[in-house]
């Protein structure tokens, strides 16, 4: 074979192996650009999820943050400080709040035991929201059995609505006035519909005498006493309630009223409050 045969054939023979190295580099690059395309899309997706969790662990750690604000603000601003005239023959307070009556019509609403510190037909009520001085405010009507109590309204107020249903395990928040300090917030569930037996130390116990009412015995320093017990339906939660939390909203998570608080158990300090049921036939006249 000549040279220029051999020359040929050396020739052709590298030119395959260039066409086949190509052929490989190609098939590297394409895999090359699919990793690199894969990459990436793993990147954006990472940058994606980071940023949901990132919002969800936000939104889990501020939310009750922003409705505790949501709920201070919303009922807070229709709770108000309630408390006995002057001159009045029993000194004492406890917490009110604006509620819109089927009507429309704005009222303040509390306990009927509340309203017990009045004198002749009338109570005193902080406007906080206008002049932030305590006004007398008439009392319209004593609901005893169900211990409510309406009061004229105040100007202003858009006043709290109704739930529709209150059930067992609702999350409930209780804003008030305790020990007559400063406006509280406490939260818990309702626990049950029952019964709570309370006591009225007022009552003489020759009038002890109705259906949900019986004589229960003490003894303080040896000696023994008798007071009235009055037994009432009621809502049980384990919302922390104390002394000056009588009247105050229990409301659900939209800040709507579910019952009113009316009594705490002196061991656990869990509210009773009054069931919506009666808080709604109570008011369904106005």
């Amino acid at each position: 074979m000549d040279f220029k045969k051999r020359i040929k054939k050396a020739k052709t023979k590298l030119l395959k192996k260039l066409a086949k190295a190509k052929n490989h580099l190609e098939d590297q690059m394409y895999y090359l650009d699919n990793f690199i395309d894969s990459c990436r899309n793993i990147v954006k997706l990472t940058a994606k999820l980071t940023i949901v969790i990132s919002c969800v662990l936000l939104t889990s750690f501020t939310a009750p943050v922003f409705h505790a604000l949501y709920i201070e603000n919303r009922v807070g601003s229709n709770t108000l400080y309630i408390r006995s005239p002057e001159k009045a023959k029993i000194q004492g307070s406890g917490t009110a709040f604006e509620v819109k009556a089927p009507s429309g019509k704005i009222y303040t609403l509390t306990n009927a035991h509340v309203c017990a510190l009045g004198k002749d037909g009338v109570i005193m009520v902080q406007d906080k929201l206008n002049s932030g001085r305590l006004l007398p405010k008439r009392i319209i009507e004593v609901y005893k059995e169900n211990d409510l109590c309406l009061v004229e309204g105040l100007e202003g107020y858009s006043g709290l609505e109704l739930a529709n249903n209150a059930e067992v395990g609702d999350m409930v928040w209780a804003i008030g006035y305790p020990l007559g300090e400063g406006l509280n917030i406490s939260n818990g569930r309702i626990k049950e519909f029952g019964k709570v037996d309370v006591v009225d130390p007022e009552m003489d116990i020759k009038d002890c005498t109705g259906p949900e009412m019986h004589v229960e015995q003490y003894q303080l320093l040896f000696m023994d006493f008798e007071v009235c017990a009055i037994t009432r339906q009621a809502e049980e939660t384990d919302v922390p309630t104390y002394p000056g939390n009588s009247g105050s909203p229990l409301v659900n998570y939209y800040g709507n009223i579910e019952g009113v608080i009316f009594a705490s158990n002196g061991d656990t300090h869990w509210g009773s409050s009054v069931p919506l049921t009666d808080v709604k036939k109570f008011l369904q006249p106005y």
